[in-house]
């Protein structure tokens, strides 16, 4: 009895340290219209201008969230954008497989996430993807990861895309 109990208490003290998230580092960009924070220990890139690259070190290749943010080119309902891009996604990802494509929010805006598979060089990847507009610039932050190690930032980044704030 006495083993079961330090046993469960073990597993729930594990099980509650990898459910807390710090996200002790901001990003603030008044050009962009957005601020979103991050864990200290993910690195944060801008290879050009509008995206957004946050990568984890040591993770395994590929795993990454990226954040765009595109001024909207006409007055189309978000519904209407989402399908477009994942008619899009479908043509230029090798293996696509669709999965779901939800309401959902980014911050305080009312958003859609897809989420799909595709592979690349015998990998398979695991794609969410949110897609918000606000005053007109369409938002869009993606979390890519091989398909095996998805869930192990699933949670960072739901965290992620919840302290979204535009400007």
């Amino acid at each position: 009895m006495k083993k079961r109990f330090v046993l469960l208490v073990c597993i729930l003290a594990i099980l509650l340290g990898c459910s807390s998230v710090v996200l002790d580092t901001h990003f603030l960009s008044d050009s962009l219209h957005f601020a979103v924070s991050y864990p200290s220990t993910w690195d944060l890139s801008t290879p050009e201008q509008g995206l957004l690259v946050f990568s984890v070190p040591d993770a395994p290749l590929g795993t990454s969230v990226q954040i765009v943010a595109l001024p909207t080119l006409d007055d189309v309902s978000l519904d209407i954008f989402v399908d477009k891009q994942r008619q899009a996604l479908s043509v230029l990802l090798e293996n696509f497989h669709f999965i779901a494509n939800e309401p959902s929010r980014l911050g305080t805006a009312d958003a859609r996430v897809i989420s799909f598979t595709s592979a690349e060089q015998g990998i398979t990847f695991h794609w969410m993807r949110w897609y918000a507009v606000h005053n007109d610039v369409a938002y869009i932050v993606t979390y890519a990861a091989p398909a095996l190690s998805f869930s192990s930032y699933l949670h960072t980044v739901t965290e992620m895309t919840g302290s979204f704030r535009y400007l």
